[in-house]
């Protein structure tokens, strides 16, 4: 017997207690006209982060302090058990979370429906609520539909997947169907042919000892998408705990990750900046070259590194092919990139599929060459606007023209040439862009960059050939060197 047999086992002894409550009219709801919302999921956006409220765990202990006053049953199924959950869910809506996950066991997560009811008053109807329960009955069903719920957990292994979908599908709940292993894909292929809108969750922990790792995600993402095709959204639950993970899950074509554990241990608010992808300083290095040098790029300092493709005239052009086996041989936490210039529409399409980067660089000529591109490239664009050519009244105009979902705005002096860009102009345009991710680029090394950083406070920093001491080749030495700095920023920000 596994723990979900456990759990299923005990959550079915609080059934009666549930349709007491429901029956009796015990939890009065004021959030049962919450919207139904289409998704979890922002597709436009990238990898969605599901945070959730998780008071305690089997295999962590207790994650905060809850509220332990309760003294009745119906009271440990109705009565919050977190504290401050005003301020904890704030902080998870402002960091970037795109829905909130909220558990209601209450004997191994220290949770109860009475955290769902306050979740769903205090957040407003364009953000999806999951009931994130072992649900066994209809009666979970209704309780979290009366609490507020948009979506529900259905666990595979524990229930018959079609029956419960089918009730979540008459209560207006979208249901998120957890699966752990071929047997579990296997029991849910009867939704394939239903009419039910489902998310896939493919959970990474071991049922057996607890463990997590990322190897069932790895193992059954293709096998779900074989059955339920290429558009089932999908995300990874369990075992995430830094944005190097979710750059590492992305790539998997997953859609969302469900992310607790590490958010309750954390600076809510920063952390889910972080998982989103939103934390700053982003750091990128461009004009990689070769493998060994990455190797020296830590974890949670460097965030991308650049590689420049079809370049001819550029010292560190590399081909395609040397491209395509430096990613392979690269940091899985780290994004990689793509920087060319003077290609049409077609080219760039091309390069992203031969060499499957995190993010494109494209140095243009006309902005409008943006959208033409298709709209799920703009979740990986990096724009370079070349500051000192447009001046700063066209640059802020330029730059509020494109599509605010593009990735970043690269922000550079001449493109390449080394000369620092001016930072007074610089901080006029990032104050008047905040819908975007602005990145300096231009003059930058390790004896400016805390300076040029405090100064104008952009989202990142992009540097290149102030590492090099022979053009096209990064020093170790100052990249180090670099890197301690940017350690400095790191801390100080935070």
């Amino acid at each position: 017997m596994t723990i979900l047999d456990e759990i299923a086992r005990s959550r079915q002894q609080d059934v009666p207690l549930i349709r007491e409550i429901l029956n009796n009219g015990l939890l009065a709801a004021q959030t049962q006209n919450r919207q139904k919302l289409s998704s979890m999921l922002d597709y436009e956006l990238g990898i969605s982060v599901i945070s959730e409220l998780k008071p305690g765990s089997p295999s962590k202990g207790q994650l905060i302090k809850i509220d332990s006053t309760m003294t009745t049953d119906l009271k440990r199924i109705t009565t919050p058990t977190v504290k401050n959950i005003r301020e904890k869910v704030i902080a998870m809506i402002d960091g970037g979370a795109r829905a909130i996950s909220v558990l209601t066991e209450p004997i191994r997560f220290s949770a109860s429906f009475g955290n769902l009811l306050k979740v769903c008053e205090l957040i407003g109807e364009n953000v999806p609520i999951l009931l994130k329960d072992f649900i066994i009955s209809e009666e979970q069903i209704r309780l979290g539909k009366l609490c507020g719920a948009s979506n529900a957990l259905l666990i595979a292994s524990i229930c018959d997947p079609l029956r419960l979908a089918k009730i979540m599908k008459k209560h207006d709940l979208e249901p998120l169907v957890e699966i752990h292993d071929e047997s579990d894909l296997d029991r849910i292929k009867v939704l394939k042919d239903s009419d039910i809108k489902i998310v896939i969750g493919i959970n990474n922990r071991n049922l057996k000892d607890l463990s997590t790792s990322f190897i069932p995600t790895y193992k059954l993402i293709s096998e779900v998408h074989k059955i339920f095709g290429n558009t089932q959204p999908v995300i990874t639950e369990s075992g995430i705990s830094d944005r190097g993970d979710i750059i590492e899950l992305s790539r998997l074509d997953v859609n969302g990750a469900l992310v607790g554990t590490i958010i309750m241990k954390s600076n809510i608010k920063n952390k889910v900046k972080e998982l989103v992808g939103n934390s700053q300083p982003f750091i990128k290095i461009c004009g990689v070259t070769d493998s060994d040098i990455l190797t020296i790029f830590p974890r949670n300092i460097v965030t991308a590194f650049g590689v420049i493709v079809d370049v001819p005239t550029s010292p560190r052009n590399i081909t395609t092919s040397e491209a395509k086996d430096l990613f392979e041989k690269s940091p899985k936490y780290l994004q990689r990139t793509i920087v060319t210039k003077g290609k049409t529409i077609d080219e760039v399409l091309k390069l992203n599929e031969m060499i499957k980067p995190d993010l494109i660089q494209v140095h243009l000529k006309n902005y409008a060459f943006v959208e033409q591109l298709p709209k799920k490239l703009y979740k990986k664009l990096l724009v370079p606007i070349k500051m000192n050519t447009l001046g700063v009244e066209k640059t802020i105009k330029t730059i509020n023209s494109l599509p605010p979902s593009v990735f970043g705005i690269v922000l550079d002096s001449s493109e390449g040439s080394g000369q620092l860009i001016d930072l007074n102009h610089a901080k006029q345009i990032v104050k008047s862009c905040k819908k975007y991710k602005i990145i300096l680029a231009g003059g930058i090394s390790e004896r400016n960059v805390n300076y040029i950083y405090n100064e104008v406070q952009p989202f990142g920093i992009d540097v290149s050939s102030s590492l090099e001491e022979n053009k096209g080749k990064k020093s170790p030495a100052l990249v180090q060197n670099y890197i301690h700095k940017i350690k400095k920023i790191k801390k100080s920000y935070f």
